[in-house]
């Protein structure tokens, strides 16, 4: 097995970050209890220690950069008065971690060629940006464009060719140096200016005409990269500026896809019934109560799939995009079939047409056995996890109608996944 890259750059800061989270932990266990209320004056000597573990790191470029990822507190450009409390302290560790987690989980990946080179090989999504955006030069004309999430700056440079005067790349990771590279090679010198750093961040000389971005995730919302933009595009977009996608619609739907958990009882020769009840349980406990990515077909779906969420790219708020709130939906079943799961997918909207791609899947612990009018409706809820922001708990509640019976009586059926 190739050995795995070595972090550098920003993986060396989480290293960094991660004994201050150690120390400053070990700090507040150390440290005598004090009224979370009404906290203390520390004296000179406590002040300046304080000062040198808690402040500095928070006041550095580098943790600036940190806290910028995760909504809630903002750079501090000046030290305050020092009044620390253990609350104080204790908010400053858990931060620190969720920063953490938060480059480990999710950015981390994004500085790696082979990750980028999975999404470059995506050619639905390829064709569809490469579409939307070379098949459009009158919007793109002599304008200015900002592409958020860059990764290599293939937007970029489609937006650049496409007549584009000035084009903003800005990618957090250390993809941005190849980045660079790359958009040097392919566009003319200046056309294209690459910056490394929080989109949320950065400044520009003034706003902009077009904003480009490949921000969606599992079922649309999963990695949350929509509250970057939304954020990006209150402070940098021209009143009429465009947004490429501009709309995206989450619909919901019931499937029938083959099982991918059976239990192998015999591998060449060697027995393994002894371990049935235990990879069962496992598989309840915990392969099917997580969701996965599959490519369905129209066969597949069960009923006609159900709009559970609606979103204009240039209106939508940070509260619209925390989850699907209650959506109802129902299922009309046509003939016979075995139902295995949901499923939830997108469709994206450019201002010139349509696209969607990959769908995910919410399997049932056993299979549904419906008939020919059937009827199954219900209500599904999407929240974002308590661990971190960027995944999210789906839940279901549904009945099943069958046909010719009284409809007062069916058993209610619940489930819930991780979409992690």
């Amino acid at each position: 097995m190739a050995a795995r890259p070595q972090p550098h750059g920003l993986g060396k800061c989480v290293i960094v970050m991660a004994s201050l989270a150690i120390y400053l932990t070990q700090v507040c266990r150390n440290r005598p209890r004090v009224s979370v209320r009404s906290g203390i004056k520390l004296d000179a000597k406590q002040a300046s220690r304080h000062a040198s573990c808690v402040q500095s790191p928070q006041n550095s470029p580098r943790r600036s950069r940190y806290r910028g990822l995760i909504g809630g507190a903002q750079p501090v450009d000046k030290p305050g008065p020092i009044n620390m409390d253990d609350s104080a302290v204790m908010r400053y560790v858990f931060e620190t971690k969720m920063y953490i987690r938060d480059f480990d989980c999710y950015f981390s990946s994004y500085a790696y060629l082979y990750h980028q080179k999975e999404m470059l090989q995506d050619e639905s999504r390829m064709a569809a940006y490469h579409g939307a955006i070379m098949s459009n030069p009158a919007l793109f004309r002599n304008k200015t464009v900002l592409d958020v999430g860059a990764g290599t700056g293939v937007l970029s440079i489609w937006a650049s060719k496409a007549g584009a005067q000035k084009v903003y790349a800005v990618e957090y990771t250390d993809m941005a140096k190849f980045a660079k590279r790359i958009c040097a090679y392919n566009t003319p010198p200046g056309a294209i200016e690459v910056m490394q750093g929080s989109a949320e961040k950065i400044e520009l000389p003034s706003r902009v005409d077009v904003i480009v971005s490949e921000w969606m995730g599992m079922f649309l919302l999963r990695e949350s990269m929509l509250d970057s933009l939304i954020r990006v595009r209150d402070r940098l977009l021209k009143p009429d500026g465009l947004l490429f996608p501009s709309t995206a619609t989450m619909l919901w739907s019931l499937v029938t896809a083959e099982t991918e958990h059976s239990n192998v009882s015999s591998m060449f020769g060697v027995n393994l019934e002894v371990l049935d009840k235990e990879f069962e349980d496992e598989q309840i406990s915990y392969y099917m109560n997580q969701s996965r990515w599959v490519q369905l077909t129209p066969e597949d779906i069960v009923g006609y799939p159900m709009e559970i969420k609606s979103l204009d790219l240039n209106t939508v708020t940070l509260k619209d995009v925390r989850g699907v709130e209650k959506a109802r939906f129902r299922f009309e079943v046509e003939s016979e079939v075995n139902a295995t799961g949901f499923a939830g997918w997108f469709t994206t909207h450019f201002p010139t047409g349509t696209t969607h791609w990959g769908q995910q899947y919410f399997p049932l612990r056993e299979p549904m056995h419906l008939f020919a009018g059937d009827i199954v409706e219900g209500v599904m809820d999407m929240q974002r996890s308590n661990q971190t922001h960027r995944t999210y708990m789906v839940s279901a509640t549904w009945k099943v109608h069958r046909a010719g019976e009284n409809a007062s009586g069916p058993p209610e059926y619940s489930k819930r996944w991780n979409m992690e």
